[in-house]
């Protein structure tokens, strides 16, 4: 269950800290009706809301043009997802990445960086790496 609170937990905090709305997703239906529910338990459920997807395999998704994008994912989504991150984070936005170990972060940070991302900061704390990313304004390099 700790896994499935993950979701919830990152966009409520998002959403309180930011005071603005979250959307949030996840391959899971059980995942995104307890971030739901939980969005509603913690006085967010108005700035947050959860589809269930694949990738952005959801129709709101697929119209995404963010300026920061938080993601948990593994390093396969990760790696397989740098093309759509690159459509979907706006010129300029942020994609915070994590759930990597630091040689997987290292394959993220090439594999992003060829679709214009450059490392703005690594947060590396208890052997896990965060990376935040910032999307080079323009075209993604390699659409």
């Amino acid at each position: 269950m700790k896994l499935r609170s993950a979701l919830g937990l990152v966009a409520i905090a998002a959403a309180k800290v930011l005071q603005c709305p979250v959307l949030a997703s996840d391959e899971d239906r059980l995942a995104a009706a307890i971030a739901a529910d939980n969005a509603r338990k913690n006085r967010a459920g108005t700035l947050v809301s959860a589809v269930t997807a694949q990738g952005f395999a959801h129709p709101r998704l697929r119209q995404l043009a963010a300026d920061l994008l938080l993601a948990n994912l593994l390093e396969r989504a990760l790696y397989s997802l740098a093309p759509e991150l690159a459509r979907r984070v706006k010129g300029g936005g942020i994609a915070i990445l994590s759930g990597l170990t630091l040689t997987q972060a290292r394959t993220i940070e090439a594999r992003t960086s060829a679709f214009g991302f450059i490392v703005e900061k690594r947060i590396i704390l208890d052997g896990w790496t965060t990376l935040v990313l910032r999307r080079r304004k323009g075209r993604a390099v390699g659409d």
